[in-house]
């Protein structure tokens, strides 16, 4: 009886709840309509994009050191760097979606795992000055190209560590009072997301 009054309850909801009319909750109204939804364009998204298009047609290649999962789509230790951007770079949606997020909440600190490219960490930082963006990869070339991204446009407020997770991630939790938002995008193995997630919880 319980399994089939969740069910019906399930689908209460899915038929109720189609829009944003359908959301009660005022926090959630409020962040559904001025941040989920909203597309309004701010000057720094197209500097970014214009970084992306970059990356997207070079052919530099670098060596890389994987300690993650690795790439479901090239498992080649050397890649272009157009491949690597084809394949990893969050899409420009999910960049605003984080920088209307910062813009929102105004975070101090912000934690990335997994910079990439830097894309999303752009996104990130571009969003308030004077939060501080900490963002972390493991492979040193990758993190190479993503320092001259962050040079390229000029942002002071990202810490690049070029460290592994597992190494880093234990050691900076010691370090900091309050940890205020925290980007999980790196080493997708199975249990690596969850197990970050509850060291910084």
């Amino acid at each position: 009886v319980n399994k089939l009054n969740y069910l019906q309850k399930y689908i209460s909801y899915k038929v109720k709840a189609t829009n944003a009319h359908g959301i009660h909750p005022p926090f959630l109204f409020e962040l559904y309509n001025n941040v989920i939804a909203d597309q309004t364009p701010f000057y720094v998204f197209s500097n970014i994009e214009s970084i992306r298009a970059k990356l997207l047609l070079s052919n530099l290649e670098i060596e890389i050191n994987d300690f993650g999962a690795g790439s479901s789509v090239n498992k080649s230790k050397k890649r272009t760097v157009a491949d690597i951007a084809k394949n990893t770079l969050k899409a420009p949606k999910y960049g605003q979606l984080l920088f209307r997020l910062v813009n929102r909440f105004k975070p101090i600190t912000v934690l990335e795992l997994g910079t990439s490219l830097g894309i999303s960490t752009m996104y990130l930082a571009a969003a308030n000055s004077k939060t501080k963006v900490t963002t972390v990869a493991g492979c040193p070339n990758i993190t190479k190209v993503a320092k001259v991204n962050f040079d390229n446009i000029g942002l002071k407020n990202i810490e690049l560590v070029n460290e592994q997770f597992d190494v880093f991630l234990p050691e900076y939790l010691k370090r900091i009072d309050e940890l205020d938002f925290v980007f999980f995008d790196g080493n997708h193995t199975s249990e690596a997301p969850l197990n970050y997630f509850n060291l910084c919880f």
